[in-house]
This record gives structure tokens, sequence and C-alpha cells, in this order.
């Protein structure tokens, strides 16, 4: 929904500034909507493989990683793992 201000109001300048913006802001909301949906994708596939046992450890461990990752999580990473 575009901002629009009253003619003669002093927030008119800023206008087109606070569209694009707000274009923006639902364009970087809607990249994180596919990110996680992604992410959910690969979680359930994930612990398929796991409930079947067809997974070795340092392969989980490299999928739990890439998922880290890939969502911008992986600086919160403890230290030992």
């Amino acid at each position: 929904m575009p901002f629009a201000s009253a003619k003669g109001d002093e927030l008119c300048e800023f206008e087109d500034v606070m569209n694009r913006l707000a274009k923006r802001i639902e364009s970087l909301s809607a990249g994180n909507v596919r990110q996680l949906s992604m992410i959910q994708k690969r979680i359930k596939w994930l612990k398929a493989r796991l409930e079947t046992q067809e997974m070795e450890t340092n392969e989980i461990c490299k999928e739990l990683e890439a998922l880290l990752k890939e969502a911008g999580l992986d600086q919160y990473q403890t230290t030992g793992s």
C-alpha cells in the first residue's frame, strides 16, 4: 500500500523515499519467507533421514552447518561444535 500525503503536507517531499523503502522491506520479507521455507524443507528431509538412521554423524553435522550458514546463523555456533 503506497504512502500518500495530503497536498501541502510537509511529509510529501518524503513520499517517494517512503514508498521505495516500503517496497524494499516487502521484497526483503518475501526473500525471508522463501529462505525459511527452504530451510524448513531441508530440516524435514534431515529429520526423516535421521529417523531411518541413513546418515553418518559427520554428514549430519555438515548439513546442519550448511543450514546455519545459509540462514546467517553460523556466527552463533558455540566453540567445540
